[in-house]
């Protein structure tokens, strides 16, 4: 059994900065070469990871991972799986066959898109994970590479019949509606059933998530912090602890996260803070009482120039 080794977690979506940060990590017993235009190229060995940013926006994105690979002292020379032109720092995209992360960042109704493709085969076993609540974590972890069609088979990998036959019946080179699935591309399919099998497999292959913020809040006083944020409620932490709070961006104009001080909170969450008590609440329903320092955001906005 082939179980997953190659994870793509999308960290933040739609921070203050406008942009998401990937997590990519090698769990893969072996050395992987992670590609990420317009992100570059990194040698991740078994166990690393490596983090980057896209900006919102971003329409045509992709990650994989490249295998077998040896590069001199200038970043030049070539992979057996999902190489690109030769280069660590990708610029173009690997060639086949590569399995494949695709995103598109905050395009219709403020959503992202993401898929895996196995339109450029299969290489390594992949999941890709956005973090923020309710988005679907995709996965791809058959063994395609033992179980691949002697025609589809190819050092390192498994390719989609597209890059072994290069007809319409494959490729839908004709146009949308051209093409259909195959027994071949069925293969795919059958064993990763939320990837791309072939360049029209969409309906069961792409997949949204609306676009929001993940914000990471950490008391690192010597002493408990009752921290705020509205909209997102409240939470006591310790020294040392922290609260993940997921922000959904569409119409999220006026925001503030703020800590408040020498509180003391009943069973049903009411009472009173010294600085920063938010209607004697705990899940803090409008802003605080002054004084007080705040965190202030607005989220997917429109810019005027």
């Amino acid at each position: 059994m082939n179980l997953v080794c190659f994870f793509v977690f999308v960290g933040l979506l739609f921070t203050l900065s406008q942009a998401a940060t990937f997590d990519i990590r090698n769990q893969c017993s072996y050395t992987v070469w992670a590609a990420a235009p317009p992100g570059g190229g990194r040698q991740l060995t078994s166990g690393q990871s490596w983090t980057i940013n896209f900006k919102a926006g971003i329409t045509t994105a992709r990650i994989w991972g490249r295998t077998n690979c040896n590069f001199d002292g200038n970043g030049r020379w070539r992979c057996r799986t999902g190489d690109c032109d030769g280069f660590l720092h990708c610029r173009d995209p690997g060639s086949p066959p590569n399995t494949v992360a695709e995103f598109a960042l905050n395009q219709f109704n403020n959503l992202d898109f993401y898929d895996i493709s196995l339109v450029d085969g299969f290489n390594i076993p992949m999941e890709f994970s956005p973090t923020t609540g309710g988005c679907k974590n995709l996965r791809c972890t058959a063994d395609i590479n033992g179980q691949c069609p002697n025609e589809l088979r190819a050092p390192g990998g498994c390719n989609n019949p597209c890059t072994v036959f290069r007809t319409n019946e494959f490729c839908c080179t004709n146009g949308q509606g051209s093409c259909t699935a195959t027994n071949l591309s069925r293969f795919f399919k059958q064993r990763c059933p939320d990837a791309y099998s072939y360049s029209q497999d969409d309906p069961t292959s792409t997949f949204t998530c609306a676009a929001g913020a993940t914000f990471e809040i950490r008391n690192q006083c010597p002493y408990i912090v009752w921290a705020a944020a509205s909209p997102g409620g409240g939470r006591q932490l310790n020294s040392g602890q922290s609260w993940t709070l997921n922000v959904n961006a569409a119409g999220t104009a006026q925001a503030r996260i703020w800590g408040r001080t020498n509180c003391n909170f009943d069973a049903s969450g009411r009472g009173r803070c010294q600085t920063g008590d938010c209607n004697g609440l705990l899940e803090c329903q409008g802003w605080g009482v002054p004084p007080n320092t705040l965190a202030e955001y607005a989220l997917n906005q429109n810019s005027t120039t």
